[in-house]
């Protein structure tokens, strides 16, 4: 049986004794003798057994010399090291120093030993925990396609996990279909809803609770799904069992572009363009055709109020995209976590602590006419709670039951989710990014 990524990963960091060569080596032995017995009989029979007969040989082999060097090469290397240099350092002492004491000589050749062999393991040391990492980090490759020193996307996956799973599941069962149902009633003659999906992790929480249900009453074949989001369209690619799925694989179009490893999407000027086919098209069918952008952002900035929103992205390409989309689509739905709503007016508190030079953050604030078609999607926490974002919370809440919101709407009924943990636990839930966490009583309430 192949090993899971998860004994791989075990393995990688020396947590399990299983040896991936040897499995892999009696898997192809057992698959040769399972071909050779569906070719007894042909004329193919005797090739088939001298294959096997020479893959034995190097199972059998691999157990000598070559494997023993290969797996010691280390410490063999540091062995005849510390050996010969000990042997020369002291050498040389015994030719300078002019007293020929044993005992100093032994003191010497102890002193040299010791502190050859300590460097050694040291360098040793380093080798061999770069070997495991680096083990780690191929077995991530291979399993999620990306390096994770290299993907935001990775780093920011277990941020407000918990969370967005709440919040894609209130957007597909909730948001979507009364929202279609409301464009249905706008426009009598409707008929095609073209769903934009923006990218990030809060965006691929959506992908296969929306290919397993669909949107609840409306056709299938009338809807279609854009998207620049390419882990989103490997989460649908995961599911294994989809003969009940709503809709298929062929709902879904991936937005042409440059392909961002770190982001997991594509953007670009052929992203724009694709874009602008869609916008084309919308235009020419007018009255028939609906088009509902879902965007997730980097930050959302409410403004010292929490009444004026704006949405905040960085990337290449990537407020881009969200621009465009928000500008032509006849409704807007905003998915985010609560902790991603801060109680800042513009972008350079944000800027002033980017670890990335040349890549700020650009704000787009809302226009207070589109308040009726932009909708705000977030969670709210309960009177009793331990999250840090109690009061954040309570104070957005009052704004909603106020109705103080100037250029946004927020989605009902509320979704209510409450981290569980002890107080420590729950601070590391709510304020994953350090900069929330140094800037607490800054841009939250």
């Amino acid at each position: 049986m192949v090993p899971s990524a998860g004994v791989r990963l075990l393995r990688a960091v020396g947590l399990t004794n299983l040896n991936l060569d040897e499995v892999r080596r009696y898997t192809a032995i057992h698959r040769q003798r399972k071909h050779r017995r569906a070719l007894a009989g042909t004329g193919q029979e005797k090739l088939s057994r001298e294959g096997e007969d020479e893959m034995i040989r190097v199972e059998r082999g691999g157990f000598g010399t070559v494997a023993f060097w290969a797996r010691y090469r280390g410490e063999i290397i540091i062995a005849i090291s510390v050996a010969g240099a000990s042997f020369l350092g002291t050498t040389i002492v015994t030719v300078l120093v002019e007293r020929r004491d044993p005992l100093l000589i032994a003191i010497v050749a102890m002193g040299f030993v010791v502190s050859t062999l300590l460097l050694a393991l040291l360098f040793n040391l380093k080798r061999i925990v770069d070997s495991r990492f680096r083990r780690i980090n191929d077995i991530i490759v291979d399993q999620f396609g990306f390096s994770w020193r290299e993907s935001q996307y990775l780093q920011r996956l277990n941020h407000y996990r918990i969370e967005k799973e709440f919040l894609a599941r209130a957007f597909v069962d909730l948001v979507l279909p009364e929202l279609a149902d409301r464009a249905r009633k706008q426009h009598p003659q409707l008929t095609r809803l073209n769903l934009i999906l923006d990218s990030g992790t809060t965006i691929a929480r959506v992908f296969p609770r929306l290919l397993l249900r669909g949107v609840r009453g409306f056709p299938a074949d009338k809807l279609r799904v854009y998207t620049n989001n390419l882990a989103g369209i490997a989460e649908i690619h995961r599911i294994h069992d989809v003969r009940d799925a709503v809709l298929s694989e062929r709902h879904f179009v991936l937005v042409a572009g440059q392909p961002l490893s770190t982001h997991r999407a594509t953007t670009g000027q052929a992203a724009q363009a694709f874009l602008k086919t869609i916008w084309d098209e919308q235009a020419q069918c007018s009255g028939t055709t609906v088009t509902i952008g879902v965007l997730a952002a980097n930050w959302f900035l409410g403004g010292l109020g929490l009444d004026q929103l704006s949405f905040c992205a960085r990337g290449e390409g990537h407020f881009s995209f969200e621009e465009k989309v928000f500008e032509h689509s006849n409704y807007v739905v905003f998915v985010t976590p609560l902790g991603k709503i801060l109680r800042i007016d513009d972008e350079t508190q944000l800027n002033k602590t980017s670890l990335i030079p040349g890549d700020d953050y650009r704000a787009y604030p809302i226009p207070e006419s589109r308040k009726n078609s932009t909708y705000l999607l977030t969670s709210f926490r309960p009177d009793k709670t331990l999250s840090p974002l109690g009061n954040h919370s309570r104070h957005l809440d009052n704004i909603r039951k106020q109705e103080l919101a100037k250029n946004y709407t927020f989605w009902e009924p509320v979704t209510v989710y409450d981290p569980s943990g002890t107080e420590a636990d729950v601070r590391g839930t709510e304020l994953p990014h350090a900069y929330a966490r140094q800037h607490l009583e800054q841009i939250y309430l």
